[in-house]
């Protein structure tokens, strides 16, 4: 996740009366900085989203690219 969608769940968290935190495994990603995973890239491209600080991903693995994104 990005450090801005990081800081709005850690805020959003203070004010929930579950009073949750973010416990499993994540991921800081940066604006078209890509990750490798074993034989697996994946670079994020910050979008325009209902969502602020979401994130596209560009998934490359084998020869093969495919552009993932997702709007609500």
């Amino acid at each position: 996740m990005s450090d801005l969608a990081r800081g709005i769940l850690e805020t959003v968290f203070c004010f929930s009366k579950s009073k949750g935190n973010i416990t499993h495994d994540t991921i800081d990603m940066q604006d078209g900085v890509p990750i490798h995973i074993k034989d697996i890239t994946v670079t994020p491209y910050t979008v325009d989203h209902s969502a602020y600080g979401a994130f596209m991903f560009l998934i490359e693995a084998d020869g093969k690219r495919i552009l993932h994104t997702r709007r609500f």
